[in-house]
């Protein structure tokens, strides 16, 4: 019982791999040493034209393994000497201004964490930001920006976050964003940066009720948030959203209602 989400007593953790092409979702079979999880996350690393996977949770159980995609299976990062500490529900995108992912909050064992990683030629280092960096907690939609900045918007430690950061890559500068048009209190959207239209989407989460929303808003390059007020598919969260650009479409996929 975490705020007003009820979760499972007993759980059902999975390691399986699914990729999707040409309108197909195909099942790998490579067998792979990966454990059954939830709560990791993940981002492209164009510099290895890989996927790196970090962290997550199975049962109380806390991880900081680094794994790398690269087509076929995950292969784990070894040898490392330095790497975030065990957390699950973090936030990744990959910056081109640092050459490589960010890494920012988590749950961990002991509680939330702000602290803020950047992961680069098969290492982590601990980012040293200025200004004052979000609240230590999990669940925040990141994206990246076209100028190579980071967008955060929400996230949970206990309460529901409404407030908007940016990190500056540049100057490593943490900065509050205010709009008067803000989204509601909210965890666990999803929030990603679409070219054909020039705007960053935000969609669907966990409301400060423990409600899951349906509502779709914008953040323009006036650095506004924009409610779209549209009719929108049921409301959820947990959903995996991404651009098409074969078509300029928006591409959403799965979700829960509970």
């Amino acid at each position: 019982n975490s705020g007003k989400v009820m979760y499972k007593n007993t759980e059902v953790f999975s390691n399986q791999t699914w990729t999707y092409e040409s309108g197909t979702w195909s099942k790998l079979t490579t067998q792979s040493s990966i454990p059954q999880m939830a709560g990791s996350s993940s981002a492209y690393y164009p510099r290895g034209e890989s996927i790196v996977l970090f962290g997550g949770v199975n049962n109380g159980t806390y991880f900081n393994q680094t794994w790398i995609f690269t087509g076929l299976t995950w292969t784990p990062l070894k040898g490392l000497t330095l790497a975030p500490s065990p957390r699950a529900f973090t936030t990744m995108a990959y910056s081109p201004n640092l050459k490589g992912i960010v890494l920012f909050g988590g749950i961990t064992a002991k509680g939330y964490s702000n602290s803020t990683w950047l992961f680069k030629d098969n290492s982590w280092s601990r980012l040293k930001v200025n200004g004052t960096a979000p609240m230590a907690m999990e669940g925040m939609a990141a994206s990246t920006l076209p100028n190579g900045n980071i967008l955060y918007y929400g996230g949970y430690n206990g309460k529901y976050s409404n407030y908007t950061y940016i990190l500056n890559t540049t100057s490593m500068k943490w900065m509050n964003i205010s709009s008067s048009n803000s989204p509601p209190a909210m965890a666990f959207a999803s929030l990603d940066y679409f070219k054909f239209n020039n705007f960053t989407l935000l969609y669907g989460g966990v409301m400060s009720n423990g409600m899951p929303s349906n509502s779709t808003y914008i953040f323009n390059s006036m650095s506004e948030w924009v409610n779209l007020h549209i009719a929108s598919p049921s409301p959820e969260y947990g959903q995996a959203i991404s651009p098409y650009a074969a078509n300029n479409t928006i591409v959403m996929f799965g979700g829960t209602m509970n």
